[in-house]
């Protein structure tokens, strides 16, 4: 259930706006795929749920962090190092940091592995062809 409801309501609708935007400006899209995220106590699944990449880009709560592994703290690292210098330069592009290139890739920010996707594959994993025809075609009412 939640990854259909991730599908549909967040991946889908990322991968046509950034298909929208490409049109005019290639953006920097990417996928937070940390199977175990930080400050989840609550969160019993496997899996990164919406707005579980934001403890990694502050590195908060504390109490999280005591207990994230070393491939995590590499990660919020690479990724501190993205935003800051995309809210600088307009381009998260940083030496040290593996490239970010513009989409039509889809960065993948896991622990261990931040490697770019192609897009067309992050349609296919998230079953885009399926959700995005009933998203258009009102069956389906998504309030996100």
């Amino acid at each position: 259930m939640g990854a259909a409801l991730t599908d549909a309501a967040f991946a889908c609708q990322a991968y046509e706006a950034n298909e929208a935007l490409a049109q005019r400006t290639p953006p920097h899209a990417y996928e937070f795929n940390d199977p175990h995220p930080v400050a989840y106590d609550l969160y019993a699944g496997p899996g990164a749920g919406h707005t579980a990449e934001i403890p990694y880009v502050f590195q908060e709560p504390a109490s999280a962090w005591k207990r994230a592994s070393t491939a995590q703290r590499a990660l919020s690292d690479t990724m501190l190092s993205y935003w800051t210098r995309f809210a600088a330069t307009g381009d998260p592009n940083t030496p040290g940091t593996p490239p970010w290139p513009r989409y039509d890739l889809v960065q993948e920010l896991m622990p261990g592995d931040t490697a770019p996707n192609s897009a067309s594959a992050f349609a296919r994993d998230h079953q885009c062809r399926f959700w995005l025809p009933l998203r258009h075609s009102g069956q389906v009412k998504l309030y996100f």
